[in-house]
């Protein structure tokens, strides 16, 4: 289908879009290059439209949420981004949350905790989509998506709406099929459980408490997309480290003790970069509460971030990365 055609698709079924967009005005960390097609739909209905046309022409496109997860470079050429920003609506109905795929967790962290339903108050202030939440397998805080799917309604590449069960998601450590692209298909609407119930007020104990611990591991929402690696990766970052900087550190760590504080991160960072040559320049855009999260701060961040991956990779050993990349 030629882009002047998707145009006509898109005013014939009233859906709302932009053209030539700089991205950076719509994602979470102001990145991103250029998309032809930026489009919007305000119903369920209009999203499986437009992605059952795309996928009967072949039609590459990328589908987004709130992109609090996803690094788009500024070199990157899109022709078609659709964004589920306004498919937000969600209904409790039989100890389910009927959600469109755009509804955000956080939002739906606060209102399980105000109805009394446990299992979501680790989810207070995450930022992202259940759609995001179900495909990357989120959790956090002893709260998991996996332990709340039900089911997922999925357009198929065939055209076809089918729907997918948490044993079909074959979930793994912040991982699921579609993720893995094992199973491909664009979620339009997300049931979650919310039959357990628990005493409003611990809920919001808990979610409190969820809230200041974040504020104590990463810097502020608009400027990192969380955990750059997944834990196992950071594991084996730490665990292959040359010796002495091993050394460094525990000495380091009991230096701290001894006067009954708590070494900070920034000492940590410091040490690491330092014994390891070239790459102290990264110090200023690795987060001072956690050496697995990466900081957009300026424009020299995104050749930054290059290294960066290059240091986790060579030392770890491992590539795999938390956040999506295009």
């Amino acid at each position: 289908m030629e882009l002047t055609d998707w145009k006509i698709f898109l005013h014939s079924e009233q859906i709302p879009f932009e053209e030539n967009i700089n991205l950076k005005k719509k994602t979470w960390i102001h990145r991103g290059g250029k998309a032809h097609y930026f489009v919007t739909p305000t119903s369920l209905n209009q999203l499986f439209l437009l992605v059952k046309r795309l996928y009967e022409e072949n039609q590459a496109f990328k589908i987004i949420g709130h992109t609090s997860n996803l690094y788009i470079r500024n070199t990157t050429d899109i022709d078609i981004v659709i964004s589920t920003t306004h498919l937000n609506h969600f209904k409790e109905e039989n100890n389910h949350y009927i959600c469109e795929c755009g509804v955000a967790i956080a939002e739906l962290s606060r209102n399980a905790i105000k109805q009394g339903h446990s299992g979501y108050e680790g989810f207070i202030n995450l930022p992202g989509t259940v759609a995001s939440a179900a495909v990357n397998n989120a959790g956090c805080f002893g709260c998991g998506i996996s332990d709340l799917l039900v089911e997922a309604t999925v357009v198929c590449p065939d055209g076809k709406i089918r729907n997918y069960t948490k044993e079909q998601f074959v979930y793994s450590e912040r991982s699921s099929a579609f993720k893995r692209g094992e199973t491909l298909g664009v979620i339009l609407q997300v049931i979650l459980d919310c039959f357990k119930h628990e005493s409003i007020e611990i809920l919001q104990e808990r979610a409190e408490a969820n809230t200041q611990y974040r504020k104590t591991r990463q810097e502020g929402p608009k400027q990192n997309l969380g955990s750059t690696f997944p834990k196992y990766v950071m594991d084996a970052f730490y665990m292959n480290i040359p010796s002495h900087i091993r050394f460094l550190l525990r000495t380091t760590a009991k230096i701290y003790s001894l006067f009954g504080k708590r070494r900070p991160q920034s000492i940590v960072n410091t040490i690491i970069l330092l014994c390891s040559g070239k790459y102290i320049k990264l110090h200023r855009y690795i987060s001072k509460h956690n050496f697995g999260c990466f900081v957009w701060l300026d424009d020299k961040a995104d050749d930054a971030f290059i290294t960066y991956q290059s240091l986790i990779a060579k030392t770890s050993g491992l590539t795999d990365i938390e956040i999506e990349v295009i």
